[in-house]
C-alpha cells in the first residue's frame, strides 16, 4: 500500500490545459499534447474529430500522419468505493494489432492498474489484459478486437477488481487497490498507436457508466 506522504497531487481537471468535455455526468479532461510522448510516442489530439458524442457513447479516433501517430486520451478524478463500467464497440475493421485501448486507473508510476484491448503487435495474440503495478495480471482472448465488449473497475479502500466479458468468455483479476488518504484516483480512457504506419483511422465506440458497487446486473450481449 503506497503511504499518504508518498502520493502524487492530483490535478483537478480544470487545472490541465486542454479541452474539457461534459459525460455521464462528470468534467473530463481532453490530453492536449503536440509533442511526441509515452506511451507510443504519440501526439494527442484534442480537436473534435479525436473524441465526439454519439447517441450516449464516447467515439474515440486515433490517426496517422507523415510524422507520426496521434492518440486520445480523457481523465477525470475519482474516489473509492466506486465502480466504473465500460462498453466498447470497435468499429470498422476494428483494432489493428498495434492499436492499444486503455480503462485504467493512474495515479503515478507506483499506482497504476489496467484493463488494455490490444494485441501488442501479434495478430494472433491474446486481445484483453489485466495488469497493475507490480506488472502482475492476467491476459484472455475476448475477441476484443472486433466484438463488443464490456468491462468494469471496481474499486474498494483496500482492492481493486477488474473484469471483461465478450460472448467468448470471462476474466476477472483482483489486486490490493493503491490507496491515500484522500481515496481518490484518475480514471483515463485512451486509444493511442504502438506504430507509426500510414494507415486508415481507428475508431472506436466507448460507453461509460458509475455504478454502485456490487450491484451489476449479469450482462448479456443482445447483440449477438
Amino acid at each position: 500500500m503506497t503511504a499518504a506522504t508518498g502520493c502524487a497531487v492530483l490535478p483537478g481537471v480544470p487545472d490541465i490545459p486542454g479541452r474539457l468535455l461534459g459525460y455521464a455526468g462528470r468534467r473530463w479532461g481532453v490530453r492536449d499534447d503536440v509533442f511526441p510522448a509515452d506511451p507510443g510516442l504519440n501526439r494527442w489530439a484534442i480537436g473534435p474529430r479525436a473524441v465526439q458524442l454519439r447517441a450516449g457513447a464516447l467515439e474515440l479516433s486515433s490517426h496517422t500522419d507523415p510524422d507520426g501517430p496521434w492518440g486520445v486520451e480523457l481523465w477525470t478524478p475519482i474516489s473509492t468505493p466506486a465502480r466504473l463500467e465500460f462498453q466498447v464497440t470497435p468499429q470498422g475493421e476494428g483494432l489493428h494489432p498495434d492499436d492499444v485501448l486503455g480503462l485504467f486507473l493512474y495515479r503515478d508510476g507506483r499506482c497504476e492498474m489496467d484493463i488494455e484491448l490490444t494485441r501488442w503487435g501479434e495478430a494472433r495474440g491474446p486481445d484483453t489484459f489485466h495488469t497493475f503495478a507490480d506488472r502482475s495480471g492476467r491476459a484472455a482472448r475476448l475477441g476484443a478486437s472486433t466484438l463488443r465488449t464490456r468491462h468494469a473497475l471496481e474499486l474498494s479502500p483496500t482492492r481493486v477488481r477488474l473484469e471483461s466479458q465478450s460472448r467468448r468468455g470471462f476474466a476477472a483479476s483482483d489486486a490490493e487497490l493503491c490507496g491515500c488518504a484522500a481515496g481518490a484516483h484518475v480514471l483515463r480512457v485512451n486509444l493511442w498507436r504502438r506504430d507509426d504506419q500510414l494507415r486508415p483511422p481507428t475508431r472506436v465506440h466507448i460507453e461509460v457508466k458509475f455504478a454502485e458497487p456490487s450491484h451489476l446486473t449479469p450482462w448479456r450481449d443482445d447483440a449477438g
